[in-house]
């Protein structure tokens, strides 16, 4: 995506948010780097889901935005597709409620090996994967294969695959694919807040991490955003 259709969708996912949410981002940042485009949202969070989250009702504020993501994505995909020119092949997407951020996470039909040739060309990047490994370990398993990118300056991508466990997609067969991905949730976003190696790692300290999984592909997108 050019700076030009980076602005435009900018510009078309608050229109989007607002008209669903009720209340859009105080900001919206786009960036892209090649198959993969994340939408970083800040002060995002209505007077509405405040009141919810000062009763702890944390839960229902995620879900219904989960209702609403469902809604909405179809519209996002299609937009995009006419921007870019590009089949929208995949969307993630998280929140961070006491930060009143959000991430969206498009992966863009890939053309011309751009994310072989692109992935992973950092100088963290084996201390960093070391490390998003060790924690996956302790929450689920090691994954098959972690790959990562920086799509601006200050964040970075990071691709699992292969990290559900047997457990796991016996839940998901089961139908209990909603229960497994808040606890899965709470989990890794408790263990990934509390790490300090990744201070060490990047120097930086940490403004917003985000996850979400494609369990259908056994594939987890992650995004560290730095200060």
């Amino acid at each position: 995506m050019d700076d030009a259709q980076e602005r435009q969708l900018s510009s078309f996912v608050g229109r989007l948010l607002r008209s669903s949410f009720g209340k859009g981002p105080e900001s919206i940042a786009v960036s892209s780097h090649g198959p993969f485009v994340t939408i970083h949202l800040r002060r995002f969070l209505s007077p509405a889901e405040r009141v919810l989250l000062e009763q702890d009702s944390e839960a229902v504020v995620l879900t219904t935005r989960s209702l609403l993501m469902q809604q909405i994505i179809p519209e996002l995909r299609a937009s995009v597709s006419v921007t870019v020119g590009v089949h929208v092949e995949d969307v993630y997407y998280d929140w961070d409620l006491t930060n009143q951020s959000g991430m969206i996470i498009l992966v863009l039909t890939e053309t011309g090996g751009v994310l072989t040739k692109e992935m992973d060309a950092y100088p963290e990047c084996r201390e960093l994967h070391s490390e998003i490994s060790a924690i996956s370990e302790l929450v689920e398993k090691v994954p098959r294969s972690i790959s990562s990118c920086f799509v601006n300056p200050s964040t970075l991508l990071v691709i699992r695959d292969g990290i559900l466990v047997a457990i796991e997609k016996e839940m998901i067969r089961s139908g209990y694919e909603t229960t497994l991905r808040h606890a899965k949730w709470q989990l890794e976003k408790r263990y990934l807040h509390n790490n300090s190696h990744f201070l060490s790692i990047f120097h930086k300290p940490i403004r917003d991490l985000f996850v979400d999984w494609n369990f259908e592909i056994d594939r987890s997108m992650m995004v560290i955003v730095l200060t």
